[in-house]
């Protein structure tokens, strides 16, 4: 512990940085009040009265914590994790929970060594979860073969993976398949993900019995509700494929539940839409304008989700916490006025400071197909042909 964060904690010396004069949210109370917000270092050290070295006015302006994505693919953006994170931190996101299941279907340890690695220093702070379902199924062709408990225990000891990623193969959890549940014991002393569509009853008890946290793959209010009652955490979507937000939360205001065990993810969203519409700012946003009060959308987008992940040194304003902060002008449009990130004002000369070299080229020209012609697509047309319909904003399939 460094003195100069306790001396300008105690207002014995100037703070770094003060932001002075804005109202702080504090997501302890769900309060709103206005107060300076001291920051020496990578540390926020005081809310109150605070003189520092540089000071920055936000008279008129919302001081709020970074936002956090309680689960996401980087892949899914196609772009490396810190293309990912310099396009996301403008918008007020700060940390993200990444499950890189997708590298490591294809490139096994090689893909999750390269996930570590490429996101050791990003402009957000990143967390991995160990994929849990390689391949997905077992008539999978997925091209790594299987990343069984064995192979994932090592990786328990790195300080940023947090825990096993979404358990998506429940159907072998509920039927008690043995390698499944290896995976759930070598983690059960960890934050173990969910992702489970369409259980209900005994099966929702049975996947929580067994270990399972949470689960971002409610597409109804009432399927969202049995597995709050269960105790689940509730990672309410709202991505490029998936958007859930509305109908989980106008169901959760109807039905007059706490929002605690609720928090945001994107899962996937690509950065058309992050340019676009934004990242967890947008999510803020619209459940807002469906009727939760500010203060909880707040929450749901930082506090909630570090408390769930048990990251205790974010997701909030407040003396020892990790100065990831965004600064807002209307609490209801959730649009940075400016981001401060570990104590830096995020700016463009900022974020061209960082960099990363590819330290492995087999990692690249994985997609291989073989020559395709006209018949090898045809499909003979029958009386009755069985088609897949797509759900509007799901990734249901009927």
């Amino acid at each position: 512990m460094s003195k100069s964060i306790i001396r300008a904690a105690k207002g014995d010396i100037p703070a770094d940085l003060v932001l002075k004069n804005g109202k702080v949210l504090n997501v302890f109370t769900e309060e709103i009040y206005a107060a300076d917000v001291a920051i020496t270092g990578n540390t926020i050290v005081g809310v109150g009265n605070y003189k520092g070295e540089q000071e920055i006015d936000c008279t008129g302006k919302y001081i709020v914590p970074g936002f956090i994505d309680a689960h996401v693919h980087i892949e899914s953006s196609m772009v490396t994790p810190l293309e990912f994170s310099k396009h996301i931190v403008r918008t007020g996101t700060t940390g993200i929970i990444a499950d890189p299941h997708e590298i490591v279907n294809v490139n096994g340890k090689k893909g999750l060594d390269f996930i570590l690695d490429a996101s050791e220093d990003v402009p957000v702070n990143t967390y991995v979860m160990i994929p849990s379902s390689v391949p997905a199924t077992e008539i999978d062709t997925n091209g790594a073969g299987k990343f069984l408990a064995e192979d994932m225990l090592p990786y328990k000891a790195n300080p940023r993976v947090l825990g096993l990623g979404e358990m998506m193969r429940f159907v072998d959890v509920l039927n008690e398949q043995r390698e499944t549940l290896d995976k759930l014991d070598a983690f059960s002393d960890m934050i173990i993900d969910g992702h489970a569509p369409g259980i209900t009853g005994k099966d929702v008890q049975a996947y929580r019995a067994a270990g399972v946290m949470d689960d971002h793959e409610c597409a109804t209010a009432e399927e969202g509700l049995e597995k709050l009652r269960a105790g689940f955490c509730i990672l309410v979507r709202e991505g490029s494929g998936a958007r859930n937000l509305e109908s989980l939360l106008k169901g959760f205001l109807e039905a007059g539940v706490s929002l605690e065990q609720c928090m945001f993810c994107t899962d996937d969203k690509h950065l058309e839409d992050i340019e676009k519409e934004g990242h967890i700012n947008a999510c803020i946003r619209k459940a807002i304008a469906i009727g939760v009060p500010a203060v909880k959308a707040y929450k749901m987008a930082s506090f909630n989700a570090a408390r769930a992940y048990q990251i205790n040194n974010a997701g909030a304003i407040g003396p020892g916490r990790l100065a990831d902060i965004v600064v807002v002008g209307d609490l209801s449009k959730a649009e940075p006025s400016f981001v401060i990130k570990g104590g830096k004002i995020v700016d463009e000369e900022w974020l061209e400071s960082f960099h990363y070299e590819l330290k492995d080229e087999s990692l690249l020209k994985t997609v291989k197909v073989g020559n395709l012609n006209q018949k090898d697509l045809a499909l003979a047309q029958k009386e009755v042909n069985h088609v897949i319909e797509l759900v509007p904003n799901q990734l249901l399939t009927l």
